[in-house]
């Protein structure tokens, strides 16, 4: 198409003849002044073009073409794009062309009038805090972005005026975040504000999506995970299903433990009947999570957690099979079953295990190791129950996690052995790396005889459940290094996801209680894979795990380091005495250089929080700052993501580092990567295995892996992934 046949009907309505040079300086300065790409471009995008466009048309056909372009034989296109899109959010969100950020009064005045922000949060600062604030918004951070990352930014984080117009750009909504969790902070809080605001738009860490989303928010739930138990009756299978619902609603990424609840045809007390067991409460779970969804950004989900020895456990590890129907199935939600050392030797041995009814063994939810072994080999003898080939039974769980991905894996034993709280674990979350304990609601009964009247008066009291929570943050690793692994990015990361704790909104009672008395963190990390490509280190290697082992105790350090600081500045977590921190333990049990020192200081200061690292799937937050995910290598160099719009996306720095893809890799030395970081983490790791070759057909070869994971010491394992496999149901809330 000729240039002088297109006319361009502008913003406002009016008509003008194409302008070939003021789309060649767009062109340029997208492509950092490199001719020939904005050349190609242009004629690329001119060849989509109509006789009469509107201004929006032509430049969401630029934005398109530049993204269209994106390859691993030029991946200098993914910069190209972003900055196309700058340039079209800027001009219609607040009609600016030169790159000239609005002013943050300008921001936080229309967001209190259209009610995105809480009255409290705008009244914390005056018109001199938000001069100096600011003048501290560095525009020109925006251009760290590739395509992919921006466009994760500004759907799914930056404030809205209306469906096309943002009242946020990404800096704005850095400093908004760094401004709230920093609010209420009483010295020196402009510069804890900057401090955080740096480390934010440099994208030297990232925070969980209910942190991104709703700081500053009235009624701002800012906790990732929530951990619930269900109990056995009605009032607290119904209850947890309705705060399931309403955490849900609040953005949480929800996990109930279902282990208390009797099996079916278990005597009911009430009414002579028989139970139906776990299963049919479950699908009422799953309808109410339908029903529910993720802070009205994506389906609710919840992860349903029974041990091996239940007694209706081959029902529920069947639950998601691709067999059978809708009446005996809740293929919605996802499953995680809790292992013992026992099982292990079953199989070994080629022996039976048996299946309990939790009603007639219910010490055994409360006990591991070896404490567990006496028990159940005891109950073996004395209690009825349901006898199963161990090796059976395995091949079940095996099954359904190569056949959907899906059945997480607990192992009680190395939980508890490595559990900081001195209390036992019975759980995790919906994406297997926090580990901490939670309870149904309890009513209490009592009876005492009044001497005024002679009778015997009867009283009740609930105690209300103790639901978890944590807060989750990630260190961007290759920033991290490239730092020179400065402290004070740890430090001002651990205060400010302290800071969530207080700030939350909590829609439930019983969180409120356990958050408070814990102090829970869950700092991870992200770029794991590229901090290794950049070095030159492959996943096959023995110095690389030892780079590793340097890594994460450095990591490990200096979070309980920051903590302790905290601690002394703030106080500690009220459960601080109860904690085999107070005993002066660390999570590891080899100490090295420093090690005395940091113990020494723990005794001094105490501890913050009572959690304090977990490492979860980063695949939103991840993208946004194009960093390779979690502690995940890349299984391909090329991503595209598919929806309402194409996102292409490569590995960054791909021509630069030479990755390795996470199926061309044994997934046992996988599992020895993950066992080395989880000596200094105290709650988990959300491990995926990358399952290929002989592993796909030898049900023998899949077992010993998984065995090996708890040999290693893993706590959790989370999916289990093949080549044909496609995982969607992966959490908002933790990513």
């Amino acid at each position: 198409m000729n240039f002088d046949n297109i006319t361009i009907i502008k913003r406002n309505g009016k008509e003008e003849p194409f302008s070939h040079r003021k789309l060649k300086r767009v062109c340029l300065w997208a492509c950092d002044d490199n001719e020939i790409m904005a050349d190609q471009l242009i004629e690329d995008m001119i060849l989509k073009s109509s006789p009469k466009l509107k201004i929006q048309t032509l430049v969401h056909n630029l934005i398109h073409t530049a993204a269209s372009k994106i390859s691993m034989i030029q991946p200098q296109w993914e910069f190209v794009a972003a900055k196309l899109l700058l340039l079209d959010v800027y001009k219609t969100s607040w009609n600016i062309s030169d790159f000239r950020y609005p002013h943050l009064k300008d921001v936080i005045q229309k967001g209190e009038r259209l009610g995105l922000y809480s009255k409290e949060f705008c009244l914390s600062w005056d018109e001199t805090d938000l001069e100096q604030l600011n003048e501290f918004i560095v525009p020109e951070r925006d251009f760290l972005f590739v395509y992919r990352g921006l466009h994760i930014i500004l759907q799914k984080y930056c404030k809205r005026v209306s469906k096309n117009v943002l009242l946020e750009f990404p800096q704005h909504l850095y400093m908004r975040i760094a401004m709230f969790l920093m609010m209420n902070e009483r010295h020196d809080r402009i510069e804890k504000v900057k401090n955080l605001y740096d480390i934010l738009s440099q994208h030297q860490v990232t925070f969980g999506t209910p942190i991104m989303l709703n700081a500053a928010k009235e009624k701002g739930q800012m906790s990732s995970c929530v951990l619930m138990a269900i109990g056995d009756d009605t009032d607290s299978i119904m209850d947890g299903i309705h705060d399931a619902a309403t955490y849900s609603k609040y953005s949480g990424g929800i996990a109930t433990d279902w282990s208390l609840v009797r099996a079916s045809n278990s005597p009911i007390s009430g009414n002579g009947g028989k139970s139906s067991g776990p299963v049919p409460f479950i699908k009422i779970l799953e309808s109410t999570m339908l029903g529910f969804n993720q802070g009205g950004v994506r389906k609710g989900i919840s992860v349903v957690t029974f041990p091996f020895w239940h007694k209706d456990a081959l029902d529920l590890i069947n639950l998601k099979s691709n067999s059978g129907t809708e009446e005996n199935r809740a293929r919605h939600l996802q499953y995680s079953i809790k292992l013992n050392k026992i099982l292990f030797d079953r199989v070994d041995s080629d022996d039976f295990i048996t299946l309990f009814d939790p009603i007639d063994v219910p010490d055994l939810n409360f006990s591991y190791g070896e404490e567990f072994d006496r028990l159940y080999r005891e109950y073996e003898k004395t209690k009825k129950g349901v006898r199963v080939k161990a090796k059976d039974f395995m091949f079940q769980i095996l099954k359904n996690r190569l056949e959907h991905g899906n059945l997480y894996v607990f192992f009680d034993d190395n939980v508890n052995e490595k559990n900081m709280l001195n209390r036992y674990v019975n759980s995790s979350n919906l994406c297997q790396e926090i580990t901490e304990p939670s309870r149904p609601g309890m009513m209490i009964e009592n009876s005492y005889y009044q001497t005024e009247t002679g009778e015997i008066v009867e009283t009740k009291k609930f105690i209300p459940p103790e639901i978890s929570l944590c807060n989750l943050a990630s260190v961007n690793l290759y920033e991290w290094e490239k730092s020179g692994f400065d402290f004070k990015i740890i430090e001002t990361l651990v205060r400010a996801l302290d800071n969530t704790i207080d700030l939350s909104y909590y829609p439930v009672k019983g969180a409120k209680i356990s958050n408070l008395k814990y102090r829970y963190l869950g700092i991870g990390v992200t770029n794991y894979a590229k901090l290794l490509a950049s070095k030159g280190l492959k996943f096959e290697s023995e110095e690389t795990l030892e780079y590793v082992d340097e890594l994460f105790h450095r990591l490990a350090s200096d979070v309980i380091k920051a903590s302790s600081f905290l601690a002394k500045e703030k106080g500690v977590f009220p459960a601080f005495e109860e904690t085999k921190w107070f005993e002066g333990k660390l999570p590891w049990d080899q100490l090295k250089d420093g090690d005395e020192e940091l113990i020494s200081l723990i005794q001094e200061n105490g501890m913050r929080n009572a959690l304090t690292m977990a490492i979860a799937p980063t695949a939103t937050s991840g993208k946004a700052i194009n960093a390779t995910e979690s502690i995940e290598p890349p299984s391909s160099f090329f991503f595209r993501d598919e929806g309402t719009i194409v996102l292409p996306c490569v590995v960054p720095n791909f021509k630069e580092f030479k990755y390795e893809k996470a199926f061309d890799i044994d997934p046992e030395w996988m599992l020895r990567h993950a066992s080395v970081r989880q000596k200094y983490i105290d709650q988990s790791q959300s491990v995926n295995m990358y399952i290929s070759g002989e592993y796909l057909t030898s049900a023998r070869k899949l077992y010993e892996l998984h065995k090996k994971a708890f040999e290693l010491g893993l706590k959790t394992l989370y999916y289990c992934k093949t080549l044909k496999m496609g995982i969607d149901d992966v959490c908002e809330a933790c990513t």
